[in-house]
């Protein structure tokens, strides 16, 4: 493999010569009660904000030891001609991949809440390989003797690579399935994006995100093979669950199809862009009616209805048992109130 050598972002305050441990060691002498200081006041704030058992507030604090001990990688030097920062962290020992997008949309939510400029630094760089075009054969390990194209453009990578190769420059090291066609990972991009720009208002960050977010959605609507509006799974693990074989329309994936469809809505209309054709499909009209009627059987005639409660989150009333569909990415859409921040606690 080729390595690429890049300067680390603690250099910026230690030097990069190696021979600043005393200086080092010396300001934590100097600073460590001040830093007790600031750790009890952030504890202190945080447990004030509600009612919860101690082992809560112990896990919420301990679990993000992840951040700086997760094989963590904070770069600032000069990778490909270039002085971007990056920031990733494995997924765990047995999966070694850096910054996997089917636990960053919701294992990132800490990064965006306390260090929301470092979050947007992997939105960016997911948002640039959305249109990355790897055509190198990686060995597909589920089906042994098949290869694929490492990464194809539109599709959302599983990773940002590993240790092992050169993360943040090549994607996609997971190889157990094929990431390329996998239906859970552009819409969790889309919802990554509508979320961090529903928390930080950066328009700047949309602007840079917004043509990997249509590319991401066109390619997600190629995977609705009979046109109902609902995408299909292909029969195999295509999806976060990599050892479960589904077939056909799931709840699991069209909830994040339907959350991110309301999310590009939203967010083309932060672009002021209305015309975009997932926009037009999220309209309640008679043509999505009769295609919800085929879909689902329903039969006026025995009391059978459809109530669209919101754009992404229909009901249906199917021989008089109600149907509804729940998904917390509505938390995460855009209101018309540009100042109300849509992220609830858990």
């Amino acid at each position: 493999y080729v390595r690429i050598e890049c300067e680390l972002a603690e250099a910026k305050h230690a030097g990069a010569d190696g021979r600043n441990a005393a200086a080092l060691a010396a300001e934590a002498l100097t600073c460590y009660r001040d830093w007790l200081r600031q750790i009890d006041d952030w504890h202190g704030s945080v447990i004030a904000r509600g009612n919860r058992p101690d082992w809560y507030y112990a896990m919420l604090f301990n679990e993000l030891y992840l951040m700086v001990d997760g094989f963590t990688m904070w770069t600032a030097g000069e990778v490909e001609g270039s002085s971007e920062e990056h920031f990733g962290i494995i997924e765990c020992p047995d999966y070694p991949l850096y910054n996997t997008t089917d636990l960053w949309v919701y294992g990132s939510f800490a990064l965006l809440y306390y260090w929301p400029e470092i979050e947007k630094l992997v939105a960016r760089r997911l948002a640039r390989f959305v249109h990355t075009d790897d055509p190198r054969p990686r060995l597909w390990l589920w089906k042994r003797d098949e290869r694929y194209p490492n990464k194809v453009p539109g599709a959302v990578p599983h990773d940002f690579g590993c240790p092992l190769e050169d993360p943040f420059i090549d994607c996609n090291a997971y190889n157990w399935q094929n990431p390329n066609v996998w239906r859970d990972l552009n819409a969790q991009f889309v919802l990554i994006v509508a979320r961090d720009y529903a928390a930080t208002r950066d328009q700047e960050l949309l602007e840079e995100c917004w043509p990997a977010v249509k590319a991401a959605m066109a390619r997600l609507a190629t995977f609705d093979a009979d046109g109902d509006g609902l995408i299909e799974n292909t029969g195999a693990p295509d999806q976060t669950f990599d050892c479960i074989p589904l077939l056909g329309p799931g709840a699991y994936c069209n909830s994040l199809w339907l959350g991110a469809l309301g999310s590009a809505r939203n967010l083309a209309k932060a672009m002021l862009i209305k015309d975009e054709p997932y926009v037009a499909a999220m309209l309640t009209s008679p043509e999505k009616y009769k295609r919800d009627q085929r879909r689902y059987k329903i039969n006026p005639a025995r009391g059978d209805r459809v109530k669209y409660v919101h754009l992404n989150r229909p009901e249906f009333v199917v021989f008089g048992r109600k149907i509804s569909f729940r998904w917390r990415s509505r938390d995460w859409q855009l209101r018309h109130n540009p100042a109300q921040l849509n992220i609830r606690t858990i």
